[in-house]
């Protein structure tokens, strides 16, 4: 694929992960603050939870895991290199799973312990030889278009670096691993434990990991990773000047957890910030990139299957052409130009009709600029294109011409204090916006972009924190997505911190809420503004100030201090892959697990908070007066009165109908002037002469047969 390719390419996101764990002593060392279990077994835990989370969410991600400095080498690995795998890398699938879950289980019923299966070796390590091994294992699995390794160990002395030839060897070697690793453009995420002791606590000496990634871009681009692109925080990168924080036993979990959390991009545009040569802002851009902050769970399609006796066959849904006479496939040629294309290579152009037999002819550019969003920037001071009619070859001359941006941009409109920002006025959930380091160009949805946007974006970060102001902009996110307005707010003020414990803050980027546009504001009703009655406001003497202490103490007693959506998995989805979870691992499900309280955590806290209202005598004794309190309030609610009776007693009576009137409509076929009603009552003067009808033309055909009974 080329570069030029490559800027428009879209394709599925397929994550290869792969777990190079190594192995020592320490790491079998059950710890207190783990209870009891080991850090390989926290590590191997840890990774079973992250696939059972990864196959609701991203199915199509590939795990591996890999082990090094063990006493026996495995097969398929170089000789005395120390390597051995639990599974390779390859798709989710339920056969790593289980073997993965039964080697847990073993473990904790003391049927086979890790440090048996695994004994780790003594000696030197092989570094090289692990991570070339590594690299292979990758390009391998060519399918996968972003590829990491985790790289997890407690030993920070890997190789001896006292200055000696050999130790600067090994340096060496590993400086072109790693930058191969980078040109192959595979993630290397370590996860550097301290090592355990049963004195002081000793910190993880970061320094000999330094030096071997210093070599590469590895540390300008996990920093710029860190800072923008990747949200979720990670504890440590093993190059940036600040990343002195070790992973300590009891975040294993959690550092191992988060790398289901991909960045997912929802958008790219570019923020024009001022499109003026006469504005102090000029013309003054930059590009920019939209992430979303969470994922929800959800159903995948299911692929279609059908039985063949015993066995389950996938349905092919794809189909293909053959030749009758030789069997091969019969390849197009999609390079050809479509009709459109044709046409406007001939001179055909579409024309629209604007009378006195003028015709305004449009091509295929103009009519694109008619059909999507294309802003224009400066609508006042078009220069007319003219045509020299001397010139005989009828080139056009124009001495500047207008700019446009097409679909996506969004255009600063201005600014407002972060006072005025009204959170329930968000229609959508907001996008964390992040400079675009690649300037716009490897956006699918754009045609470059502009250069320094990381600096022209963090300048308007810092001005909006330092003078507590949020960003009004207007435009199209996405080239297909109808213009709207939003709110681009800093993560840096205040009001936008998430105030969770343990957890960090957004990272410095801006938040973009859509906000209420054209479709999505309506008018108030007719009845709200023509009626004075609401419009008045209530005095304060009419609202009991014994009910709003009461009702104070009762907010007060129920206030959530902060919210995690991560902390409400979807019930259904996760309680359907964990009985498919239990079957295909074959482990009992007790009845305890199928309850609703253990599988719904929404319920399980108003479980929780029933319990707290049920433990407190005083707090029921005030929902009890408050209940009773309102209970003996009157009717003060106002009714929608309609605006046109319905009721039969105000309707226009018309007279009724005469024998005279009945007889000429019959004589002319034309009932247009009598209602059911007038009919019906007209019917009741001849009992037993007019049949009754239930629908209209009925009661008409059985006047007008009577009428002609009558006429003979």
């Amino acid at each position: 694929m080329n570069d030029e390719e490559d800027y428009t390419a879209q394709y599925e996101i397929r994550e290869g992960i792969i777990f190079l764990i190594e192995l020592s002593p320490a790491i079998f060392r059950p710890l207190v603050e783990l209870g009891g279990r080991s850090q390989f077994l926290e590590i191997l835990s840890s990774i079973n939870d992250l696939m059972s989370e990864l196959l609701i969410t991203v199915p199509s991600t590939g795990v591996g895991i890999y082990l090094y400095n063990c006493s026996v080498t495995g097969r398929k690995f170089p000789r005395d290199s120390g390597m051995e795998r639990i599974f390779t890398l390859n798709d989710i699938n339920s056969t790593n799973m289980k073997n993965l879950n039964d080697m847990i289980q073993d473990h904790i019923d003391n049927v086979k312990i890790l440090d048996e299966r695994f004994p780790p070796a003594e000696g030197s390590l092989k570094l090289s030889s692990v991570l070339n091994t590594i690299l292979d294992e990758f390009h391998g699995r060519s399918h996968y278009n972003v590829k990491r390794m985790v790289w997890i160990s407690n030993n920070d002395k890997p190789f001896n670096d006292d200055g000696s030839p050999e130790g600067e060897k090994i340096k060496q070697n590993l400086w072109k691993m790693i930058n191969n690793y980078e040109e192959y453009k595979i993630n290397i995420s370590p996860i550097f434990m301290d090592p355990p002791s049963d004195t002081e606590p000793k910190p993880f000496d970061i320094s000999i990991y330094q030096q071997i990634f210093l070599n590469t871009n590895y540390l300008n681009r996990q920093k710029q990773s860190r800072e923008t692109e990747t949200y979720y925080d990670t504890f440590f990168d093993g190059l940036s000047e600040e990343a002195n924080q070790t992973t300590v036993a009891s975040q294993i979990r959690s550092a191992i957890l988060r790398l289901k959390e991909i960045k997912r991009i929802l958008f790219s545009c570019d923020l024009i910030l001022g499109d003026s040569n006469t504005d102090i802002a000029g013309r003054l851009a930059c590009s920019i990139k939209g992430y979303a902050l969470y994922g929800h769970e959800k159903l995948k399609k299911f692929k279609h299957l059908h039985h063949e006796g015993e066995n389950l066959r996938v349905v092919q849904l794809d189909s293909k052409t053959v030749d009758d006479a030789t069997g091969q496939e019969i390849q197009y040629n999609d390079d050809k130009p479509t009709l459109a294309e044709k046409q406007d290579e001939a001179g055909v152009r579409r024309g629209f009709d604007i009378g006195d037999s003028e015709v305004l002819f449009l091509n295929s550019k103009q009519l694109d600029f008619l059909k999507n969003y294309t802003f224009d920037h400066d609508p006042e001071n078009h220069e007319v294109v003219t045509k020299d009619i001397g010139d005989m070859a009828g080139e056009e001359e124009k001495e500047s011409a207008p700019t446009y941006s097409s679909p996506p941009y969004l255009k600063l409109l201005g600014f407002r204090a972060t006072e005025n920002f009204e959170p329930y006025y968000t229609s959508s959930a907001p996008a964390l916006v992040m400079p675009d380091f690649d300037n716009g160009l490897k956006a699918a949805s754009s045609k470059g972009g502009f250069s320094n946007s990381y600096l022209t974006l963090a300048s308007l970060y810092r001005s909006c924190v330092k003078l507590g102001q949020f960003a009004v902009v207007f435009g199209c996110i996405k080239r297909n997505s109808s213009p709207s307005l939003f709110a681009l707010y800093p993560t840096g003020i205040s009001m936008s911190k998430r105030s969770i414990p343990h957890d960090k803050d957004f990272p410095e980027g801006f938040l973009l809420a859509r906000m209420p546009w054209l479709d999505d504001i309506r008018s108030l009703p007719d009845y709200l503004l023509n009626d004075s009655t609401f419009h008045h406001e209530k005095e304060e003497s009419s609202i009991p100030p014994e009910l709003v202490t009461k009702f104070k103490n009762v907010v007060g007693s129920f206030y959530l201090n902060h919210y995690n959506p991560g902390e409400f998995a979807n019930p259904s989805v996760n309680y359907f892959y964990k009985v498919i979870k239990h079957e295909l691992l074959q482990i009992a499900l007790s009845d305890e697990s199928r309850s609703p309280l253990n599988n719904d955590q929404t319920l399980s806290r108003l479980d929780d908070l029933r319990e707290a209202i049920q433990s407190t005598p005083k707090l029921l004794n005030v929902i009890s007066e408050l209940r009773q309190h309102l209970l003996n309030l009157g009717p003060v609610s106002r009714k929608r009165t309609s605006q046109e009776p319905h009721n039969a007693a105000n309707k226009a009576q018309r007279p009724a109908l005469t024998e005279e009137s009945v007889l000429t409509a019959w004589k002319t076929n034309d009932w247009t002037n009598f209602n059911v009603p007038q009919l019906r009552e007209f019917a009741k003067k001849y009992p037993g002469q007019i049949k009754s009808g239930t629908k209209r033309q009925d009661i008409i055909d059985n006047i007008s047969e009577f009428i002609a009974s009558k006429s003979k």
